[in-house]
């Protein structure tokens, strides 16, 4: 009877072990379970969605101002057209494939004469784009003022300093502008008076020339006028 009762305890002993050994064997692959191939793929495709979300967007277009032309290289007779690589640094910024710089046939050109500020008389010179496309002006045009005889004089308009040169996008009737400051002839020695009565107008890096009708008292021989960057009106 004893040894009947000895073997029936151990047996009860061994089964629980056994289930023991079972529940910490489970709880220990719990803890140790690996990534299934799904739960990679998940993963992968959340990474996936949130660095296309961070990116620009398609068609995300950042302002880009041309480069400003240098002081040393400005004064009478320099509008930045004639300086080597300008014109065509500009441009290039300037024109892409949806960027197209402004025809000068496009443009119909008007000067306004502004409020006289002392010895300084003010003006501004608007381009309108009559074409029927959006296109693009960068840069100061290159003025040449003509005597009524319809004589090129030697004096341009100085550039002046106002920081980088924006590109400027032009719409069909839209309107680009320019300052154009003039100093009384009277007050510069040595100065030549000369009424011009035409303006011609030259683009940077374009061909073609656009004239105007504009009375600006300026000096023959030297520079009284300077003239800014066009920008949106």
């Amino acid at each position: 009877m004893k040894k009947s009762i000895n073997t029936g305890m151990l047996a009860a002993l061994l089964l629980f072990s056994a289930l023991g050994l079972s529940a910490c064997g489970n709880a220990e692959n719990a803890g140790n379970e690996t990534e299934t191939p799904a739960t990679v793929a998940a993963t992968e495709e959340n990474n996936a969605a949130t660095e296309e979300a961070a990116a620009p967007a398609a068609g995300d277009e950042k302002t880009v101002e041309a480069p400003s032309v240098s002081p040393e290289n400005s004064g009478p007779g320099t509008s930045g057209t004639d300086q080597p690589g300008k014109a065509e640094e500009l441009m290039d910024l300037a024109e892409g494939p949806d960027k197209i710089a402004c025809p000068v046939d496009d443009l119909g050109w008007k000067l306004t004469p502004g409020k006289a500020e002392g010895d300084t008389l003010n003006f501004v010179l608007e381009a309108t784009n009559r074409g029927k496309q959006t296109c693009y002006l960068v840069g100061s045009p290159d003025l040449t003022y003509l005597s009524s005889a319809n004589e090129a004089l030697t004096a341009h308009p100085e550039i002046m300093q106002n920081g980088p040169m924006p590109i400027v996008k032009v719409p069909p009737t839209g309107v680009a502008k320019v300052e154009l400051q003039v100093t009384d002839p009277k007050k510069i020695a040595d100065c030549q008076v000369v009424n011009a009565n035409q303006i011609r107008i030259e683009l940077l890096g374009q061909p073609g020339v656009a004239e105007i009708s504009g009375e600006v008292p300026v000096c023959a021989n030297v520079s009284n006028s300077k003239i800014g960057s066009l920008r949106a009106k």
